[in-house]
């Protein structure tokens, strides 16, 4: 159930009056020309008719771009773009779309809408990835802030990319596909990027990590340490993991040493050009964790029902895909330190290698909508109807720009309906949401 960012688009236009959209009669060429006789119909016999209006490219070598209309000729059905030339597309015939409105800020109001209407409209949460004693942040390699590495993570002689294939995570959305450049190549979280992990010098570990690998025995976890008089450390797994199959690695009950001031976790790949696909590793210590990095869902959402697993079937029953057995925790809060927000269980006595399942609410997306086939968690319904009248208003407070009192009064009237309109709407499709529990 997900509606893309183009049907979105289209609603919003349908919903303006603003829509024209037609195939080229004429292949686009290097120049500033687009030619189509299929605008004839909406010309009105008259050149310049669409000067100013602003068309946008859908598909082929142009897909994407987006251009103010210098001139338009009714005898052909020429275009004239502002800018620079466009690529050629060979011999195929590309679709545009024609409309008043520019589509930069059709999408920045569809994204405020997405934005402003939560939590009337949202997705649910019902998020597993948490272990209790866990000190590793973005454990589960979800959140890609760039497209080049987890947040949190770094790369060294190694490139990764967020594997949402289904066979290539072990229990949440994705993983990290890590290949090496060279021998060793690795992922990493660092005392720099994440400086609470100094907070393990002097203490005994415990680390696991899911790894598939290309090749056999190329998925290696590994810790490193170093201490302000040169003195370095460093603990490797060793244990063997087959070609394309998953395996559990593990370092454990293993000595931090004492007065470190840098410290590095690192996920390995033996083999130069080999891959490893890494997923749900936990890092566990003597010492208790208290502040639990929220999943992305959640740092701009609301959680409002936190649960601790009880039972399971596996040795650890962290290591269950799926349980049934969870009790509802109360002695929860949420803490922001000004970037991030993290879960607060103030009970350090909690028995570690378990889950945390966290229930709440987020805005639709994380991240801002930009290409045509990204998607919101909405089908074509009266939901999606509300979404595009705000929409609406918000776009006519971003195009709004009058130059008279008598075209002010007109915008403000134009405004007003669409949010009456919006209005009308919520009452009838706005979403339920979980049920806050009382806290102690």
């Amino acid at each position: 159930m997900s509606t893309s960012l183009a049907t979105i688009d289209q609603r919003l236009q349908e919903s303006l009056n603003d829509r024209i959209s037609v195939v080229c009669t004429t292949a686009i060429a290097a120049n500033t020309s687009i030619v189509s006789t299929n605008l004839l119909p909406f010309d009105g016999g008259n050149n310049d008719t669409f000067n100013t209006w602003w068309v946008y490219i859908t598909d082929y070598a142009n897909a994407g771009v987006e251009r103010q209309i210098a001139d338009y000729a009714t005898t052909t059905g020429t275009i004239t773009v502002r800018g620079g030339n466009l690529a050629s597309d060979g011999a195929s015939l590309a679709t545009i779309e024609v409309t008043r409105t520019r589509r930069t800020n059709r999408v920045n109001a569809i994204n405020r809408a997405i934005e402003e209407v939560y939590p009337v409209l949202h997705k649910g949460v019902d998020d597993r990835s948490l272990i209790v004693g866990n000190w590793l942040p973005n454990s589960h390699f979800d959140y890609w802030a760039v497209s080049t590495n987890p947040l949190f993570y770094s790369l060294t002689t190694a490139t990764a990319i967020a594997d949402t294939t289904s066979g290539e995570y072990w229990s949440a959305g994705s993983s990290a596909k890590v290949t090496a450049s060279s021998g060793n190549g690795y992922l990493e979280i660092n005392s720099s990027a994440w400086p609470k992990l100094l907070d393990l010098a002097d203490s005994t570990v415990r680390f696991y990590c899911r790894a598939k690998p290309q090749t056999a025995n190329d998925a290696v976890i590994e810790i490193y340490t170093r201490k302000a008089d040169g003195t370095e450390q460093t603990i490797t797994s060793s244990a063997s993991n087959p070609a394309s199959r998953w395996t559990q690695l593990s370092l454990e009950d293993k000595k931090i040493n004492a007065g470190i001031e840098y410290i590095s976790i690192r996920f390995k790949v033996t083999t130069s050009g080999q891959y490893v696909i890494f997923d749900e590793a936990r890092l566990e210590s003597s010492r208790g964790v208290n502040d639990y990095w929220l999943p992305q869902s959640l740092q701009r959402g609301t959680l409002q029902q936190t649960f601790l697993q009880t039972g399971g079937f596996s040795a650890y029953i962290v290591d269950d895909v799926q349980t049934p057995y969870w009790r509802p925790e109360q002695s929860w809060t949420v803490t922001d330190d000004g970037s991030y927000r993290y879960l607060r269980l103030p009970d350090q006595t909690h028995t570690t290698a378990r889950r945390i399942r966290l229930v709440g609410t987020s805005p639709l997306v994380t991240t801002a909508l930009s290409a045509a086939t990204d998607t919101i968690p909405l089908d074509a319904s009266g939901q999606l109807d509300m979404l595009v009248a705000y929409a609406k208003y918000r776009l006519y407070q971003i195009e709004g720009q009058p130059v008279s009192t008598q075209s002010r009064q007109s915008i403000q009237e134009t405004k007003a309906e669409a949010y009456g309109e919006y209005q009308m709407l919520k009452n009838l499709h706005r979403m339920g949401s979980p049920s806050a529990v009382i806290k102690v």
